[in-house]
């Protein structure tokens, strides 16, 4: 169903399909999305799979992980948790 990617040429991302930042003013998490590139729920859900390893990556050579497993892991529970138990409402709608 999916595809197995190649690695990253060094191009520039001139459409990216989604950004998230954190405001400085209210410390609110904010996401930007391009569901043109995202395309369907698929590769949404390949996309999430691949940010939160990149994510546990990221903590483990930070060294705010003991190790890359232990931090995937606890992403994806946490991520479950919120699912079955919001801690808010997404807010926003689609911009076009």
């Amino acid at each position: 169903m999916f595809w197995k990617k190649s690695p990253p040429s060094g191009e520039r991302i001139d459409n990216p399909a989604i950004v998230g930042m954190v405001t400085a003013e209210s410390g609110a998490f904010v996401v930007h999305l391009n569901v043109a590139d995202i395309g369907n729920a698929g590769v949404a859900g390949v996309m999430l799979a691949d940010l939160a390893v990149h994510i546990a990556k990221a903590l483990t050579m930070a060294k705010m992980a003991a190790a890359e497993d232990t931090a995937l892991n606890e992403i994806v529970r946490v991520f479950n948790a919120e699912r079955q138990n919001p801690t808010d409402d997404p807010v926003g709608g689609l911009v076009q």
